[in-house]
């Protein structure tokens, strides 16, 4: 079996309850990341995530306000999951996305019938037979736990 092309997202429990944001803590809104660990069949990969609101999420020529990579290597995806913050974010509408940057060019690669690295969106079914809508994935960060002192973690497993 060759790589796999999809990354999973899950909020927390399961993606079937999927209508708000993950656990919220004393400020803190928790996400959980799941990387197949088949994507490390060729070595260590960068994982890039990224919570997009409409605008960036409409035009991919936008760089994300929220966006963040991390180094994922077999090791790293031990018992204990790598832990990716994101502060300070506004309270508003995103999705989150991701894709593994299997050529390391700092940005998912496209082919002629969509994506050519694994990649993913929190929220997302399968099969994709259209380009994923904003309005079915984005998820709501209430002013309740958006401000400079509360974050946003994604655990990547």
């Amino acid at each position: 079996m060759g790589r796999p092309r999809v990354l999973v997202m899950v909020i927390l429990m399961s993606l079937a309850s999927l209508g708000a944001w993950g656990q919220t803590v004393a400020g803190e809104v928790v996400l959980v990341v799941e990387v197949d660990p088949r994507v490390l069949q060729g070595g260590p990969v960068l994982l890039n995530l990224a919570l997009q609101d409409r605008r960036e999420f409409d035009d991919a020529r936008i760089t994300p306000r929220y966006s963040r990579s991390v180094e994922i290597t077999p090791e790293s995806l031990g018992e204990a999951p790598l832990e990716l913050v994101f502060t300070g974010v506004e309270a508003g509408e995103f999705v989150v996305s991701g894709y593994i940057d299997t050529n390391r060019d700092g940005r998912l690669t496209m082919g002629l019938f969509g994506p050519t690295e694994p990649w993913g969106m929190a929220g997302l079914r399968r099969p994709l037979l259209a380009r994923p809508r904003f309005d079915s994935l984005k998820l709501s960060l209430p002013r309740d736990v958006s401000s400079d002192n509360n974050k946003i973690l994604l655990k990547i497993k």
